[in-house]
């Protein structure tokens, strides 16, 4: 197994275990349709500012497996068009549902998206 599977691997087995750091959320494309995927959820995350300097105020962000099938891949995310439905705090069962409104990172293995 190469470096970039064992990270893509690892990913999923620990990182987005639901016994360890994730949580269940439920992807929303644009396009239609919907899937349940694991998600680290980091609530109340700093601020961002857009290309002018005005400031936005995330909700959340999320980190998820780079992947069309187990996670979202950074590659079909629609910026302001895709929605992500989660709990709004941890041990509550009410759902919210939040634009993605930037990829902020991505790599062979996880996606970190910012919501709003």
């Amino acid at each position: 197994m190469t470096l970039r599977e064992s990270i893509a691997s690892d990913a999923v087995s620990v990182f987005l275990s639901a016994d360890e750091f994730a949580e269940t959320v439920v992807y929303i494309p644009r396009g239609g349709g919907s899937r349940t995927i694991l998600a680290i959820v980091e609530r109340e995350p700093p601020s961002l500012l857009d290309s002018l300097g005005n400031v936005i105020a995330l909700s959340y962000m999320i980190y998820v497996a780079n992947s069309q099938t187990t996670g979202i891949s950074s590659s079909e995310v629609d910026t302001g068009g895709d929605v992500i439905r989660l709990k709004g705090r941890e041990n509550e069962n009410a759902l919210k549902e939040c634009s993605v409104v930037k990829v902020m990172n991505h790599d062979n293995g996880m996606v970190q998206l910012a919501l709003r």
